[in-house]
C-alpha cells in the first residue's frame, strides 16, 4: 500500500505544477516475473491499471495504460509528463510478457527526457529492472 501512496504524492505534486493535470504513461511489462497486480485476465485492465486510472483521473488528468515498451522513445515521451514503471527485467527483451521491446537505446532517450524535465515514478518491482 505505501507503493501506491508515493506514487500518488508524486502525481499529486506534478498536478500542482499544472493546471491540465498530468498526462502519464502507465508502463507494466514484464521481463522477469509477473506480478499479479499486472496480470490480464480475460482482456480485462489490471488492478494497478484500474488503481492507477482513478488517481489520475481523479487529477483531472489523462493515462496510458500499456505492455508495449516500445512507447518509451523521444518522440512519444512528447506526449508525457509522468511516466510510471511497474516492471522488471531488461525492457530491451520481449520478455515474460511477450510484448513489443523498448529500443536498443531506449532506455538513454527516456534518461534524456528526465534530464529535460519529464517526470519518473518506479515502484516496488521497478528496482528489478535494467539490473546488472
Amino acid at each position: 500500500m505505501k507503493q501506491w501512496i508515493t506514487i500518488c504524492a508524486a502525481l499529486a505534486l506534478t498536478v500542482a505544477a499544472q493546471a491540465a493535470g498530468p498526462r502519464v504513461l502507465f508502463l507494466s511489462k514484464s521481463a522477469g516475473f509477473q506480478h499479479s497486480v499486472i496480470t490480464v485476465h480475460e482482456g480485462q485492465p489490471t488492478w494497478a491499471e484500474k488503481f492507477l486510472t482513478g488517481v489520475v483521473q481523479g487529477l483531472g488528468g489523462t493515462i496510458t495504460s500499456t505492455k508495449d515498451a516500445s512507447l518509451i522513445n523521444s518522440e512519444n515521451l512528447k506526449n508525457y509528463d509522468v511516466v510510471v514503471f511497474y516492471t522488471t527485467g531488461d525492457l530491451t527483451t520481449p520478455g515474460t510478457d511477450k510484448t513489443k521491446p523498448m529500443e536498443p537505446n531506449g532506455m538513454d532517450q527516456l534518461l534524456a527526457w528526465l534530464k529535460a524535465g519529464g517526470g519518473y515514478v518506479g515502484f516496488h518491482c521497478a528496482s528489478d529492472t535494467f539490473h546488472a
